[in-house]
């Protein structure tokens, strides 16, 4: 019976310890959004705000997995988290180029891309 409790408490401060973790999450999705409404004319502040954003929901898919042991809400990260990285470089390599011929990363100089 002793070790049946240890295990419960053991069990409950592993459960608050995951709600801590997706109120963390919750909120570094939360920094991303504000981030992204704040900060509108800097291409490279908005580009660092949507990888917070994607941050936050694929930690968060990895916690409730871990809540409900499942296995694939880490493939559906490892996925995001691809997707995120492809983004990312694809984001970079334009925002080098608008750097190149205008001499500023504002979402003003983007109309001079056109090709």
């Amino acid at each position: 019976m002793e070790l049946k409790k240890k295990l419960y408490i053991l069990n409950i401060i592993y459960m608050i310890n995951l709600e801590y973790l997706l109120q963390f999450f919750g909120l570094l999705f939360i920094i991303g959004c504000i981030g992204i409404c704040l900060k509108r004319e800097n291409c490279l502040l908005a580009l660092i705000s949507i990888e917070l954003m994607y941050l936050g929901i694929i930690f968060s898919f990895i916690v409730f997995a871990k809540l409900q042991n499942l296995t694939y809400p880490y493939i559906w990260s490892l996925m995001i988290l691809i997707i995120a990285a492809c983004e990312s470089a694809i984001g970079l390599g334009i925002l080098v180029t608008l750097y190149k011929k205008s001499k500023s990363v504002s979402f003003y100089y983007y109309r001079t891309l056109h090709g």
